[in-house]
């Protein structure tokens, strides 16, 4: 396979984007996500294509300065292993330093294996642990789920701290406070 070529996502990607993710995960959040990324125009948007198709994408933006966040790299099964991502994490990466950022910081499922391989093999190291609550779907329904057991959860979070996340408050849907006595009777 001839190396992709790296840009800037469009509009027009958009179909190709969600496309290439439901082929991952037909659950993933990033199709949502994306529209609402590039709307918002303070991240950097980039696609792999390879011919005419989208066969890969990652997002990241300068969060707190000089800190920055990348997520959503996604590579199609067909040409994964491929060096599609590291040619996406490259470019994300320059583009970040060259914005200002110091460190670039992301977020890997505990259970996905082949991410946390990959960063791994790029060198990012895991900084912390983290456990969450999902509050909600990107359409504002609410997720079915267990009550919520309140002691339970207190000596859980005594054993570790845990930040918890409630729908529709950053950039991405999802805003982190600490799940103390107070915000666990809010949550």
């Amino acid at each position: 396979m001839k190396p992709p070529l790296i840009r800037r996502a469009e509009e027009r990607d958009h179909a190709q984007i969600s496309s290439l993710c439901r082929a991952i995960d037909p659950n993933d959040y990033v199709p949502n996500a994306w529209a609402t990324w590039m709307e918002a125009g303070k991240g950097i948007n980039l696609v792999a294509q390879s011919g005419d198709r989208v066969c890969g994408c990652a997002y990241g933006e300068i969060h707190e300065f000089p800190d920055a966040w990348s997520q959503a790299v996604r590579v199609h099964p067909e040409v994964q292993r491929m060096g599609v991502g590291l040619r996406l994490m490259a470019a994300l990466e320059k583009e970040l330093v060259s914005r200002g950022a110091h460190a670039i910081f992301g977020n890997i499922g505990a259970f996905n294996e082949r991410s946390m391989a990959f960063f791994a093999g790029q060198n990012w190291k895991t900084v912390r642990h983290v456990r969450r609550r999902l509050a909600g779907c990107w359409d504002g329904t609410p997720l079915h789920r267990a009550p919520l057991d309140r002691l339970k959860l207190i000596r859980l979070l005594q054993e570790m701290p845990s930040p918890a996340s409630i729908e529709k408050m950053a950039y991405y849907k999802r805003a982190y406070f600490s799940m103390n006595e107070s915000n666990i009777d809010k949550a």
